[in-house]
């Protein structure tokens, strides 16, 4: 991981914590999204649940969390202490988008010494699971069966988290609380993307009654399409260029809403340089053989997706 550790010298801290993990995850998550109609991963097949609580899922941002907890707790190397300054971290994410630079109450001193010891520690951890991800001994068979039992024994926040919250968060770039939102108004786009992630909501009362709506006042094509898009897998084809695309951007954005603390931007440039530092670390190869050798049309791309992710971190106003 020699590149990897050389790319987040002098950068700070949460963008060297968060970025390269990032930057790992993109090289295969798009081949997970070709399983979700089926409601399968690792080989599981994840059981249909009752419908009415799979339904309350998407109206709490907050219920699909529970699950990613619960991974980081029992597969992560972070401790308990490292989890708890993470959330607060995201919560801070948060605030940062709400309110301008001026506006912000930055940490004390006194404040920043006493997370040091934190901070350096889940840099350690993290920087320790890289290099665990990097060693070419197979995976402990023990591993996978008790992430198997987390599956089984938290069924429905297991399910709902891998199967929705995360396709939907970065294929559509939105929560499934807004998407939600969105559909329930009768957003034709909204719906079908819905349908195309979730075919299940066919049978959510809200959905179900827009849907009929639309075959009721004669709109017969739209009716039909958002159908359709309940066996329709092209939305969820993703390549992992586009998937790579896409956490460049979501790098990017956080870079930018946290540069009131950090007073540093992070570049293009800079986060092709960590793709291909995760290439050269983990294939051996000089560049990310995903990405285009052109800067400009790499440039274009991230300030896309990162205008779109920057929607996200926005507050949560229901409209």
């Amino acid at each position: 991981m020699q590149k990897i550790n050389k790319w987040i010298i002098g950068k700070p801290f949460l963008i060297a914590l968060l970025a390269p993990k990032a930057a790992i995850t993109a090289r295969d998550i798009h081949e997970a999204f070709q399983y979700t109609k089926q409601r399968r991963i690792l080989k599981h097949q994840f059981p249909l649940p009752y419908l009415p609580a799979w339904f309350a899922m998407y109206r709490s941002h907050k219920k699909p969390l529970i699950f990613l907890r619960k991974i980081f707790a029992d597969f992560s190397s972070f401790g308990p202490e490292s989890i708890e300054f993470g959330e607060k971290v995201l919560d801070g994410v948060g605030e940062l988008a709400r309110y301008n630079q001026a506006e912000l109450q930055m940490s004390t001193p006194e404040e920043i010494e006493q997370i040091k010891p934190v901070m350096e520690n889940m840099m350690t951890e993290s920087l320790q699971e890289i290099k665990n991800d990097l060693s070419p001994l197979p995976a402990d068979p023990s591993q996978r069966e008790q992430l198997l039992s987390l599956f089984i024994d938290n069924s429905l926040e297991s399910s709902f988290f891998i199967l929705v919250t995360v396709p939907c968060w970065l294929i559509y770039r939105t929560l499934p609380t807004r998407l939600y939102r969105r559909a329930r108004q009768g957003k034709v786009d909204a719906l079908e993307k819905l349908l195309s992630l979730d075919p299940l909501m066919l049978h959510d009362p809200s959905i179900g009654k827009k849907l009929q709506g639309l075959r009721l006042n004669r709109k017969t094509t739209i009716y039909e399409n958002l159908l359709t898009a309940t066996h329709n897998d092209h939305q969820l084809n993703v390549t992992p260029q586009q998937m790579k695309y896409a956490i460049g951007g979501l790098i990017s954005a956080l870079a930018k809403v946290l540069k009131p603390l950090t007073k540093k931007t992070l570049s293009a440039a800079e986060i092709h340089k960590l793709f291909d530092a995760v290439a050269q670390d983990f294939d051996g190869t000089l560049t990310d053989p995903d990405l285009p050798i052109n800067q400009d049309s790499f440039a274009r791309a991230i300030f896309r997706y990162r205008e779109e992710w920057l929607k996200v971190f926005q507050p949560d106003t229901k409209k």
